[in-house]
């Protein structure tokens, strides 16, 4: 972590995966408070935090173009050219997490490798663990 994503009195790090948002080095953190993304950019960091109790949504996202796979197998009998658009199709899928706020003003994306996935999964699921401690802890409400 760095020191301009220090934590909170009372706030504990949970897990943290790290990738890529566009050609940026970025890393998404879960504490037992909030999530945060920090990213390198030009000349310095870039900071966004979600509270834990503000998280509308989480997910793992995979793009494929499927366009190119097609081409890959219509082309496969044409002296084997094919076999280089379904290579181009393995190599530009892209797997990411996304973090959305109850606001829709912040949404945090770290891209990873598709090898990645299992690590993003695992990461996902601490999101769940912390959330549900979080509603665990919440005052009930006078009936």
């Amino acid at each position: 972590m760095s020191d301009q994503a220090t934590l909170l009195e009372d706030e504990k790090y949970i897990s943290s995966v790290v990738g890529k948002n566009g050609n940026k080095k970025t890393t998404i953190t879960l504490t037992n408070l909030r999530i945060f993304q920090e990213t390198k950019v030009s000349g310095g960091q870039e900071v966004n935090y979600i509270p834990l109790g503000n998280i509308d949504s989480y997910g793992i996202g995979t793009s494929q173009h499927f366009l190119i796979l097609l081409l890959g197998i219509v082309l496969l009998p044409l002296y084997g050219l094919g076999i280089v658009f379904i290579i181009a199709y393995w190599i530009t899928r892209k797997t990411g997490l996304l973090v959305h706020s109850n606001s829709g003003k912040t949404t945090l994306v770290i891209e990873a490798s598709s090898s990645n996935r299992k690590e993003l999964t695992k990461f996902t699921d601490e999101i769940q663990s912390m959330i549900s401690q979080k509603l665990m802890v919440l005052p009930l409400l006078p009936t």
